[in-house]
């Protein structure tokens, strides 16, 4: 069972869906911290109320200044070594984790047999997602 953040409703509002390319990406990469993207996208989500996005204000995309640009870049290098950041590295929507993980078995990567997934409630930011053995 996963309860995974529907970016439509959190700060990921504007991030582009990821991919199945983008998940291969990571696991050929055997990467086991966040991408600089991912840092990067982080510093300049827009708000995170999930109400207001339902009701269509998604808020402006903050762009970073310089200083805070190099101060993400720097917390990036420390991090690949060193302490782990959390931030969102992928950004899915009920139907496109749905897409993404069919792709993903059908190519072999995965395995299950079903895959149950319910719908973001309203004025929240998550979805939940069961997968079936």
């Amino acid at each position: 069972m996963l309860v995974i953040p529907d970016k439509r409703y959190c700060f990921n509002h504007y991030d582009p869906e990821t991919t199945m390319e983008d998940v291969l990406d990571a696991y050929y990469e055997r990467r086991t911290r966040h991408s600089l993207r991912a840092l990067l996208r982080a510093a300049c989500g827009t708000h995170n109320d999930a109400q207001r996005h339902w009701q269509g204000n998604h808020g402006i995309q903050v762009e970073h200044s310089m200083d805070e640009f190099h101060n993400v870049v720097d917390a990036y290098k420390s991090s690949i070594t060193g302490e782990y950041i959390d931030c969102h590295e992928w950004y899915f929507t009920p139907n496109s984790f749905k897409i993404t993980m069919e792709r993903l078995r059908k190519a072999g990567f995965v395995e299950y047999s079903d895959l149950l997934i319910e719908n973001t409630p309203e004025n929240s930011f998550e979805f939940y997602a069961c997968f079936r053995l």
